[in-house]
């Protein structure tokens, strides 16, 4: 179950963009920093 998971849910900016290579360049600058605002404040 637990590796299941972490396949449908992304788990930082390099899983994120792996599903979209094209959008790799672009997404990983942005989602890098919502996701860093997002799990620093959770974690």
């Amino acid at each position: 179950m637990a590796g299941r998971s972490a396949k449908r849910k992304p788990n930082g900016a390099d899983a994120y963009p792996a599903y979209m290579p094209g959008e790799k360049i672009k997404t990983t600058s942005q989602f890098s920093k919502n996701f860093a605002l997002q799990a620093g404040g959770k974690l």
